[in-house]
């Protein structure tokens, strides 16, 4: 199947391309460095950082996309889509300023903490440990543990830079803070209206996500999602799925197709309904296929947090989407992911 870049024709339109491939009414390319005008996006506090295109860490605006770079490479990864976490070091600052010791209230959940520089960082009271540097930024040190509830102490010693301790499983974009805590709220991109409408093929369609992943997430669905009315707010997959699309109408699952689980680095997911409901993952075809394409759909989400994916979990680069109007067939799914 040829892809081809550019805003296509409407939904209604069949088009096709001279090597008989379906044509995208749709397609969004993060790796441009921009973000499409149709495309909504919204963050709604200023606490989040990126790599810039120097190479080095800044702070992004509220309600401000980021286009993430490698640090070492330089290279563009996409665009960024984290849940909301929280930094619980104090006066870990974007200036490169040394982390002070200091003393963590936490719970029995996991906890990551994250550093750049020589440095180490030793756990005593809830959870004992030393956590030894590997080198100045950009070369970066995690650390995942579970601690007793109660207080954490982290004594430093060295250079430790841009620290995060944040509840979860993995390591998120550096979070700034200076005497207290800071909430990052979760990334979200959306498309409404005739910005939805203009694209979208209610009976049937191809949808292919280009991403990359840092961490393997075993239960996380990664496609974007089509919703209904009503449907705003509490989209919960089911338990155990990965690769999913969806549409919601009135808070019922339209569609449910999914595919294993996801793994670290680059991947091609697409999922496709109508004449033909399945999904592939670089190349391999999926087999579990759940409900219909019934309802109406008012918009498309590319979104993390409580709202939007199973467990609230995650951190994606989005490399590029692409929305064909046609249901595909195997084959072509899987062509589209190789």
């Amino acid at each position: 199947m040829t892809l081809h870049f550019g805003r296509g024709r409407g939904p209604g339109h069949i088009n096709r391309s001279p090597q008989g491939g379906n044509v995208p009414s749709l397609v969004l390319n993060f790796l441009s460095g921009t973000l499409d005008p149709r495309v909504t996006f919204t963050r709604t506090n200023a606490t989040s950082t990126r790599v810039n295109a120097s190479g080095a860490l800044e702070l992004v605006g509220a309600n401000t996309p980021r286009f993430d770079y490698d640090p070492n490479t330089l290279a563009l990864k996409g665009l960024l889509i984290e849940e909301t976490r929280t930094n619980l070091f104090l006066n870990s600052l974007l200036n490169g300023t040394n982390l002070s010791t200091q003393n963590v209230t936490v719970s029995a959940t996991p906890y990551t903490i994250s550093f750049y520089g020589t440095g180490s960082i030793t756990l005593s009271g809830a959870a004992t440990a030393t956590i030894t540097g590997t080198g100045a930024y950009p070369t970066r040190t995690t650390y995942t543990f579970t601690p007793t509830a109660g207080t954490l102490t982290c004594t430093v010693s060295g250079t430790v830079q841009y620290a995060n301790c944040e509840a979860g499983s993995f390591a998120t974009s550096f979070i700034p803070t200076a005497g207290s805590t800071v909430v990052r709220s979760p990334d979200t991109a959306t498309m409404t209206g005739a910005n939805f409408t203009s694209w979208y093929n209610q009976s049937q369609g191809t949808l292919l996500a280009n991403f990359t992943f840092a961490v393997a997430q075993p239960n996380f669905s990664t496609l974007p999602r089509f919703i209904g009315a009503a449907d705003s707010a509490g989209l919960t997959p089911s338990s155990g799925t990965a690769i999913t699309g969806y549409q919601r109408v009135g808070g019922t699952t339209q569609m449910q197709i999914a595919l294993g689980s996801s793994q670290i680095g680059t991947q091609k997911a697409a999922m496709t309904y109508g004449a033909k409901d399945n999904v592939a993952l670089n190349g391999a075809k999926g087999s579990s296929v759940s409900g219909s394409t019934a309802g109406s759909m008012t918009s498309f989400i590319l979104g993390i947090g409580t709202n939007f994916f199973h467990n609230a979990t995650g951190q994606v680069w989005y490399r590029g989407i692409t929305y064909y109007p046609q249901s595909s067939s195997d084959a072509q799914l899987q062509a589209l992911t190789s």
